[in-house]
């Protein structure tokens, strides 16, 4: 994927806005460059389902019965440049990729792959800026993290933590998510005293 967002697709670009081609050469060039954008795509799509395939993987051998999807449909690449901006271009953020997720998984539990599993929930997607641990600690979702030297490195400002900011990111989704099920839990057992 980055080989043909860093170099071939830019590069035939640039051919194609400053090179002169007789008509028969230009129409080549654009069906290359239309070529190349069809390809690109069709990994990205590839990329994306079999990301899926890992995560409900993942799922199976951890015997899981819950699921975390970053609801990041309305993150944008705008603003954002580098390693950050190629990190949203290749998340799965479209609602068709969780929706097909999700039938997955109810397909794979009534084959009997995933007997534990009872839900997939979308959580907060801005979790890259969140300690874990203070969130673990606090209940209250506070922006403490500063910037390592490197994209991925993480440091809390409250409570010095070093880390992967991956793995804090997916720790915090998976917190977000269990204080969902527990609130979850909580009206239905609210509900059914209700009726009793």
């Amino acid at each position: 994927l980055e080989k043909y967002r860093k170099w071939e697709i830019p590069h035939l670009q640039e051919n194609l806005a400053s090179k002169l081609y007789n008509k028969k050469e230009l129409g080549r060039r654009k069906a290359q460059l239309t070529l190349l954008h069809r390809k690109r795509k069709n990994i990205m799509t590839e990329m994306k389902r079999r990301a899926q395939m890992v995560y409900l993987y993942a799922g199976y051998r951890t015997e899981a019965r819950y699921f975390a999807w970053d609801s990041s449909q309305g993150i944008s690449t705008r603003g954002k440049k580098g390693t950050l901006a190629t990190a949203i271009t290749y998340m799965p953020n479209r609602k068709a990729l969780f929706d097909e997720f999700t039938a997955w998984a109810e397909d794979l539990k009534g084959q009997g792959f995933l007997p534990n599993y009872v839900s997939t929930e979308a959580v907060s997607p801005f979790t890259s800026q969140v300690c874990a641990e203070c969130f673990h600690k606090t209940g209250r979702m506070r922006k403490t993290l500063s910037q390592g030297k490197y994209y991925d490195e993480v440091n809390c400002s409250v409570c010095g933590r070093l880390g992967n900011r991956h793995s804090n990111a997916a720790r915090v989704s998976a917190l977000l998510h269990q204080n969902q099920i527990h609130v979850h839990t909580l009206e239905t057992v609210s509900a059914i005293d209700g009726l009793g």
